[in-house]
């Protein structure tokens, strides 16, 4: 989408209707979706990220320099809000001018972190989008560099850091984790503003799952599309209220069910999960609450056989093939989606263990194509 069209949109409203002509629709015809791969492959070289990003090599001890300085700088902005009664959006401005040194200089130091001496940004990038842990710093740098140098209207910019938040947070928990370096400890200071009445339930919730037994469960047979994924903050720790709908059927709001996590769940494709229920009692009032134990993508396997179709590969996929598993289990592990996978450039796929060790191992025409689709 270009910029002009996202200008165009009000994001007060709740949807939006863009219209396309004639001209634009896929037929089936083989010519139609020769056309339609040809526009794709010009979209995806106008737009591929990576090949955008820089190719110089990056030492750590730099990129630990430049994170001090950068956490300096920030960690001052915030104070600023105490010492001059600063507002939220003049802070929020000091502090965007930090931010794609900050991630940048992450991203590098995550790459480094398998034992290179030196990377540069474009395998940092692609490496980060390997574990879903880390798969936020890709995230994070493709936004800021969305907005480059462009100066957010009056107003904008505490909303950029209102959603740059979480990013903040895991940098930080990353940070002290992996390199035993404290930075943006006064993170909280910056006011997120929440509903008194949210408050108080979210710290309910909180206190609720850190009271029970989490530990992974075998996780259902039922799948569920994620809705909604909202990261909430309760003191220095960070859970998710999650909206789930189940797959294959009808939406409707009968059919949904909203559980809580401190597990980052991958939104790109159906999931099955585990959960416990919890209590909690708000103003007198006893409700029990759904807490995740445990998860897996796990796209249907019809979804696939679908997909080969689509691309003239007969196959009779089920739930039971150890490739399926072993991708679901990358997919899970990464976050990534398929666009993702085959859109790297700094790896081969040989490189994506265990998934290519599996395959490898695994000759395809072993497999048994009259069992019945799960």
């Amino acid at each position: 989408m270009s910029v002009d069209l996202l200008n165009s949109i009000d994001f007060e409203k709740d949807s939006v209707t863009i219209s396309f002509s004639s001209d634009e629709e896929i037929l089936d015809t083989d010519e139609s979706i020769d056309t339609f791969c040809k526009t794709l492959e010009t979209i995806m070289n106008h737009h591929a990220f990576v090949i955008k990003l820089s190719e110089n090599d990056y030492s750590k001890k730099d990129m630990e320099k430049i994170i001090m300085a950068r956490d300096e700088q920030i960690t001052e902005s915030l104070d600023r809000m105490d010492i001059l009664n600063a507002t939220r959006d003049d802070v929020s401005k000091r502090i965007l001018t930090q931010l794609n040194d900050l991630c940048t200089a992450t991203l590098l130091l995550n790459a480094m972190a398998s034992g290179l001496e030196k990377a540069n940004l474009q395998l940092a990038w692609e490496r980060s989008l390997l574990n879903i842990e880390t798969k936020y710093l890709g995230t994070f740098l493709k936004g800021l560099r969305y907005i480059d140098n462009r100066i957010p209207d009056e107003g904008q910019s505490e909303r950029l850091i209102l959603k740059y938040y979480n990013f903040l947070w895991q940098i930080r928990k990353f940070m002290r984790e992996h390199y035993g370096m404290s930075i943006l400890n006064n993170l909280e200071k910056f006011p997120i503003k929440i509903d008194e009445l949210d408050k108080e339930y979210y710290d309910l919730v909180a206190s609720a799952i850190n009271s029970i037994d989490i530990s992974p469960r075998a996780v259902s047979m039922s799948r569920f599309y994620v809705q909604k994924k909202v990261p909430f903050f309760v003191g220095t720790e960070r859970f998710y209220e999650v909206v789930l709908q189940l797959a294959s059927v009808y939406a409707t709001k009968y059919n949904r069910v909203t559980v809580y996590t401190k597990e980052n769940i991958s939104t790109s494709y159906s999931v099955q999960i585990a959960y416990v229920d919890a209590t909690i009692n708000l103003w007198d009032i006893t409700s029990k609450i759904k807490v995740i134990t445990n998860w897996k993508v796990s796209i249907g396997p019809r979804c696939l056989n679908k997909l080969g179709k689509i691309l003239k590969v007969q196959t009779k996929i089920n739930s039971k093939y150890g490739e399926y598993i072993e991708l679901m289990n990358f997919l899970t592990k990464t976050g990534m989606n398929f666009l993702d996978l085959i859109d790297l450039q700094e790896f081969d796929f040989y490189e994506l263990t265990p998934l290519y060790n599996f395959i490898s191992k695994n000759s395809v025409s072993s497999i048994d194509v009259s069992r019945p689709q799960q």
